[in-house]
């Protein structure tokens, strides 16, 4: 009759039929086993910390960046208040010298103030006002041919004088780029050389707008061609 196995309180189950020493190596490669995973878990965890703490390095590292910069944004901050206020006070001082009574010099007192010449003739009275109100854009004027764009005192002689309309800065760099040898389209300029372009054209639009208003010239309408009459014609048929 054999003897049942049973079952010690720590469920390690002991084989009466082996020997002691054999139970005991057994226990001890049991233990040895349980102690390896419990390392691997160990080791697990420690990676995990060690992770965690580079993680935290790394946030501490950043939050340094970033109050640094934030040092410098204040640092920029007092300085442009400090020059927006130089440039206030500097407006104020300005303001009050204009309102300042001061002497003037002798050969400015002398100097005959411009009057316009009366004349009856519209087209003249438009050049003499000319001459006095635009011609301190003679640099910007030599500058370009805009002939095209706004009055011309040696015109054709009438009111108004038909112009071209430069709807944006690319029309005023493809007309203008064949009188100072600028053969490159619009799209090859960079954003640097575009810059003055389209500082002119709004300075040129300014004038022509305020000539416009004037009345010294209006936009040229196209020609109508055969093939707009034609058009035209149709689209009334089926009306």
């Amino acid at each position: 009759m054999s003897i049942p196995e049973y079952t010690w309180p720590n469920r390690t189950k002991i084989n009466p039929e082996k020997s002691v020493l054999e139970q005991q190596q057994e226990t001890i490669e049991n233990l040895m086993s349980v102690n390896s995973q419990q390392s691997i878990k160990i080791r697990n965890l420690e990676m995990e910390l060690e992770s965690k703490e580079m993680d935290l390095q790394m946030s501490s590292g950043y939050c340094n960046l970033m109050q640094e910069e934030y040092n410098k944004l204040e640092v920029e901050n007092e300085r442009l208040n400090r020059e927006l206020k130089r440039c206030q006070e500097g407006k104020a001082k300005k303001e009050t010298t204009k309102t300042t009574n001061y002497s003037i010099p002798e050969h400015y007192r002398t100097s005959p103030a411009i009057q316009p010449i009366e004349t009856s003739d519209p087209f003249q009275a438009a050049c003499n006002l000319h001459q006095q109100n635009f011609s301190r854009y003679r640099l910007f004027f030599a500058k370009y041919n805009l002939r095209c764009y706004l009055f011309d005192p040696e015109g054709e002689k009438v009111l108004p004088q038909m112009v071209m309309n430069a709807k944006n800065p690319c029309n005023f760099y493809q007309n203008q780029r064949s009188i100072i040898r600028k053969y490159r389209t619009w799209t090859d300029l960079t954003e640097e050389e575009k810059g003055p372009w389209k500082e002119d054209w709004m300075k040129m639009k300014r004038l022509q707008n305020e000539q416009i208003r004037m009345g010294w010239c209006q936009y040229r309408t196209p020609p109508v061609t055969p093939e707009d009459k034609k058009r035209l014609k149709r689209n009334m048929n089926f009306s």
